[in-house]
C-alpha cells in the first residue's frame, strides 16, 4: 500500500465516509479536497488500489445488512413496499461477496475418448513445381 498525503486522505474520506455530502462521487470529492477538475482522472488512477480496497471493505460491511434483508424478505407477507427491489439489492451484494451464486466451470470428461487434447497429423511434404504443363497464363479463365 502506498503512503498517502493529507490531501489524498481527505479525498478518500470525502469519497467513502458516511457523513460526507460527496460520498460516492469521485469528481465532487476531488474538488472538495482541493484538487482541480482536470486532475480528477489522474488522482483516481493514482489511488485506484486504495479505492478498490475501500470499496471491497464497504461491500464486506454491507454483507450482514444484506443477510438481514434476505431474512426480512423471507418473513414478510408482501405488504412491504419495494420488497422485491430490496431483495435484488441484497442478492447483488452477496453475489459480489462470493456468498451466493458461486459458479464453476466443469471441463472434466467421463469418456477418455473425448479428451480436450487434439493431436493433428504431421504435414505431408508437397512438391512445388512452378512449371505446370496444363497452366496457361494467357488464357482467359473467366
Amino acid at each position: 500500500m502506498q503512503v498517502l498525503n493529507e490531501q489524498q486522505m481527505l479525498f478518500l474520506s470525502l469519497l467513502f465516509d458516511a457523513g460526507s455530502p460527496s460520498r460516492g462521487n469521485s469528481l465532487k470529492s476531488c474538488m472538495e479536497a482541493g484538487y482541480s477538475v482536470t486532475y480528477h482522472a489522474k488522482l483516481v488512477r493514482t489511488l485506484k488500489d486504495e479505492i478498490r480496497e475501500r470499496t471491497h471493505d464497504q461491500v464486506a460491511a454491507l454483507g450482514s445488512k444484506a443477510i438481514m434483508g434476505l431474512e426480512a424478505a423471507m418473513d414478510e407477507d408482501g405488504s412491504v413496499p419495494k420488497g422485491d427491489i430490496r431483495l435484488k439489492a441484497a442478492e447483488s451484494i452477496l453475489d459480489r461477496m462470493g456468498v451466493a451464486k458461486q459458479q464453476a466451470l466443469d471441463i472434466t470428461s467421463k469418456d477418455e475418448a473425448l479428451s480436450p487434447l487434439f493431436i493433428l497429423p504431421s504435414k505431408a511434404e508437397m512438391d512445388i513445381n512452378p512449371e505446370y504443363d496444363d497452366y496457361d497464363e494467357t488464357a482467359d479463365n473467366s
